[in-house]
Parts: structure tokens; C-alpha cells; sequence
């Protein structure tokens, strides 16, 4: 079937979406909610881990919304057991749980943090966002590794320099947020979590490290043991080291473009943060898919094309749309997930003023000349 066929098919498909707490009136406040997105939505609940569970076995869902705090079987452990089994499923945390520590287990789990009550149009405009994403994936395969992942892989160096400063008595504030700024999978978790309700009103930050003292250095450093890293002499890790260098001097550049064009301090934050994530779907299409992704460069070689064109050929898309796709899931910042998407063919982006795309686009020209 064509590429074609199979978007067509995704446009057409019914989303399927299960809604899991253990209070009734929360379901059934829900499901009024919703009543008028039934043509458009296919939309079940239950009351509990277990009866979530026997839906998910009879027919998988694409997205699940969970209660953390539920009896017999609380939140996260509903969570991992479908990341597990049906990793190609969205997740999303819709819960009153204030507990930090309880709510951190989630941020390996869910792709999404919602705090009682929810605003409803925050809702959704979610899982209508959501779905509008997940249709531009046609790949099965990248929307099962997308939806899987919990931690883009982070450069190990700059792990151990932050592990450093945050073990001293009085770590240094202004150094731990450049590192911070340093590293696109610790930047993406804290944009994450801060942009998300994780921890209150939901915040719109395109400073990772504002987002990492808005988090606070105790969380930090948890959140520190959880990062994906490798040692110093693995294979991997030099690529990611390599990525992350390349990243970093692709944000300087965007973000020296914005300051040319604007004074907009938030602007420049947008282009800056734009550019570092311009390599995430790269990172995961090697992380994950390493044998085809050594196809890609093969056939850059033999063929001479560009490394999305190779990309193209061997995946049926590119990294900047899986990279776009990742950070759409986890909720960044519009702006920047439309500089990921779009930065390697802007024409494709209608936009009328100036944007984070045109300056990563432009800084990524620049690199190649």
C-alpha cells in the first residue's frame, strides 16, 4: 500500500481513546464533555487498572488518560504496564495527585500531565492536537518508538558536569542552567515537565534552564538519575556527544539570527531552543533503529543525495518530522515544534511574520555553505 493509501487510511481511522478513574462522577463528567466528539472520537472508560486492562486486551486503544491516585492498582503502574505492552500508545496523566515524588514516577510514564480540575478546552485541545500529530506519522514503526521513549539519550559529559555541580554544598545557579541549556534530552524533559501541569498552572518556557530552577535542584537531581546516558567510551555516546555539539553551535546560530532581526528576548529563547532540538528525530531514528538508520548513510554515500532525501527512501520520512513528532507528544512549545518540523523546507510552513524557523533554517544554510 502506498504512503498515500496509508495517510488517507490514518485520516479516515477513528482515534480510539480510554479514560481510566476510579470515581464515577469523573467519568461521567467526562463523558458529557465529550458527547459531541463521538462521531469523531471513539471514547470508552473505566473505573479501574484491572477493567482498563481487559479493554486494552480485547482492543488496544491509542490513548489512554489515567488517574494516578486508584486503588488495587494506582496510576503508574496502570501506565508502565501499557507502555510495556502497547508501546505505541499515547499516555496521558489526568489526576488531583499532588505528591511530587508520585508524580515524578509519571514522568517516565506519561506523555502528558493534567491536574484536577482541568480546564476543558485544555483537554481538548490536547488530545485534538494529539491526534492531528499522530496522523501526520504514517510509520508504524516511528509512532511505536515515539510513543515508547521516555528520555531522549543526553550527552554524558555534560551529565557528569552537572552531577559534579549539583553534589557541592552551594551549587552554582548560573552554571547549572548552562549545562542545562547544553543538553537537548535534559532540555526537553524540563520544558516538558514545567510546560506541562506537573507542578501547578501550566507554563510556556523556552529556557531549559529557567524550566530547571523552576523545578528545583532536588528535583533536578532525580530527575538527573533518570536521563538516558552512556559511558564515555561507547559508540553511541560519541555520536550523541558529536549531535549535541553540532546542536549546540546550530542554537547559538539561530539565536544570533533572531537578535539581528529582533530585540525579543523571548524570540531569541524560541530560536535558540529550536536549534538545539533540530537533531532529536536523528538521535532516536539511530538510537532506536540503528541498522536502518546505517542504511541512510550508506545510501547518502552511494547516491549522493541529502540525508532527508536518504531519509525518506529508507523510513518513508524524515528526522525532522519524527523530531517534531516526539516534541508534539510531549507537549513543547508550538513555535518550537513547528521550527523542528519544518526547518529543512520552510515553504511547507505558511507563516506571515517572522518565526524560529526562518532562523534555524537559515543556520542550518549557513552550516552547509
Amino acid at each position: 500500500m502506498s504512503n498515500e493509501a496509508l495517510s488517507k487510511g490514518a485520516l479516515t481511522a477513528k482515534p480510539r481513546i480510554l479514560f481510566v478513574d476510579d470515581e464515577p462522577n469523573i467519568l461521567q463528567g467526562i463523558r458529557r464533555l465529550l458527547f459531541r466528539f463521538q462521531k469523531q472520537w471513539e471514547i470508552d472508560f473505566a473505573e479501574s487498572g484491572k477493567e482498563a486492562l481487559e479493554k486494552f486486551a480485547a482492543q488496544p486503544f491509542d490513548f489512554l488518560v489515567s488517574d494516578m491516585r486508584m486503588p488495587n492498582m494506582d496510576g503508574a503502574e496502570l501506565l508502565q504496564r501499557i507502555k510495556t505492552k502497547y508501546p505505541d500508545t499515547i499516555r496521558l496523566v489526568l489526576s488531583g495527585q499532588s505528591d511530587r515524588d508520585q508524580i515524578m514516577r509519571s514522568v517516565k510514564l506519561a506523555h502528558r500531565y493534567f491536574t484536577k480540575p482541568c480546564q476543558e478546552d485544555e483537554l481538548i485541545e490536547t488530545i485534538s492536537g494529539l491526534v492531528q500529530w499522530r496522523q501526520k506519522i504514517v510509520s508504524s514503526e516511528v509512532k511505536k518508538i515515539a510513543s515508547s521513549i521516555s528520555f531522549v539519550p543526553s550527552n554524558v559529559g555534560i551529565i557528569n558536569e552537572l552531577v559534579a555541580e549539583l553534589e557541592k554544598t552551594a551549587p552554582n545557579i548560573g552554571v547549572v542552567r548552562n549545562l542545562v541549556c547544553q543538553d537537548i534530552g535534559l532540555s526537553i524533559k524540563l520544558i516538558q515537565i514545567v510546560s506541562s501541569s506537573f507542578f501547578g498552572e501550566r507554563k510556556v518556557i523556552y529556557d531549559p534552564g529557567h524550566a530547571a530552577t523552576l523545578l528545583g535542584m532536588d528535583l533536578l537531581r532525580k530527575l538527573l538519575v533518570e536521563a538516558e546516558i552512556y559511558a564515555e567510551g561507547d559508540e553511541f555516546g560519541q555520536k550523541i556527544a558529536r549531535l549535541c555539539n553540532a546542536s549546540i553551535e546550530m542554537a547559538n546560530a539561530a539565536r544570533e539570527i533572531a537578535e539581528v532581526r529582533y530585540d525579543d528576548v523571548e524570540l531569541q529563547q524560541q530560536a535558540y531552543l529550536s536549534g538545539l532540538l533540530t537533531n532529536v528525530g536523528k538521535m532516536i531514528l539511530m538510537h532506536y533503529a540503528p541498522e536502518k538508520y546505517q542504511q541512510v548513510v550508506e545510501r547518502v554515500k552511494e547516491k549522493r543525495i541529502s540525508l532527508v532525501d536518504a531519509e525518506s527512501e529508507i523510513f518513508g520520512l524524515t528526522h525532522t518530522e519524527v523530531g517534531g513528532y516526539i516534541l508534539g507528544l510531549w507537549g513543547l512549545p508550538e513555535k518550537v515544534i513547528e521550527a523542528v518540523y519544518y526547518y529543512k523546507d520552510p515553504a511547507k510552513f505558511d507563516r506571515e511574520k517572522f518565526h524560529p524557523v526562518t532562523a534555524v533554517f537559515l543556520a542550518d544554510t549557513l552550516d552547509g555553505i
